[in-house]
């Protein structure tokens, strides 16, 4: 994998330098104030956007006289973030970013995403458990299943790839038939709920000239969609 040209595991310092990255578990130090933190970090920068932080600080709530120490687990996620976006990177990549926020900050923080991002010159990597925000926010799409890359490309790809199906035909025929790309299937006499992926056109054409059926397709959400993939 490469970032901006480079080996992902030999990053330069000036590729470095255009990157953000919020951890699931921060890496910050508890024995100072929230203003040294920002002070320590943006030392390294020389394109600190001071306005910015001190803008989200007073929006988000975050107390620059506070000792880290002192900070809740989701006070301690705002100012990890804050740490990212201040140096305005190129590329940011957020590990569970909001899993510690409550519903008003999660909101915040994603809307501040969407306008950090809005002018298409940054990417943004998010990786969350969350799928409602993912479906909100991503115009791509990685799924990992047993630590490994199950499905990727852009959101409505996904969403007309694995679909659910309702067959309804004779009950000999629907008790043998065989669907392909299948996830999940349910039989009732006349009738057949299934979750297929990897569905096209093509597919439903075939199935419905071979076996003399009706094939009715429903678009399901991103969290459907994930929970038929880790079944």
């Amino acid at each position: 994998m490469s970032v901006f040209g480079h080996e992902s595991q030999r990053l330069p310092g000036r590729v470095k330098s255009r990157v953000g990255f919020v951890p699931q578990q921060d890496e910050l130090l508890d024995q100072v104030s929230v203003a040294d933190q920002l002070r320590i970090i943006s030392s390294f920068y020389a394109r600190w956007d001071v306005d910015l932080i001190e803008r989200l600080c007073g929006e988000w709530g975050v107390n620059p006289k506070a000792r880290i120490k002192t900070l809740s687990v989701g006070e301690r996620q705002k100012l990890s973030i804050l740490l990212a976006f201040g140096h305005c990177p190129d590329l940011l990549v957020l590990d569970e970013p909001v899993a510690s926020l409550d519903p008003l900050a999660r909101r915040q923080f994603l809307e501040q995403l969407v306008e950090t991002s809005v002018e298409g010159s940054r990417s943004v990597v998010f990786s969350s458990h969350i799928v409602s925000d993912i479906e909100r926010l991503a115009n791509r799409i990685w799924i990992l299943k047993d630590g490994r890359l199950d499905w990727q490309g852009d959101l409505d790809s996904l969403k007309e790839s694995i679909v659910r199906l309702h067959i309804r035909g004779a009950i000999d025929v629907l008790a043998g038939l065989q669907i392909p790309g299948a996830l999940s299937v349910h039989r009732d006499g006349g009738f057949v709920s299934a979750v297929v992926r990897d569905w096209t056109p093509d597919t439903q054409r075939s199935l419905q000239g071979q076996h003399a059926v009706t094939v009715e397709v429903l678009l399901l959400g991103l969290e459907e969609i994930f929970l038929e993939l880790h079944r």
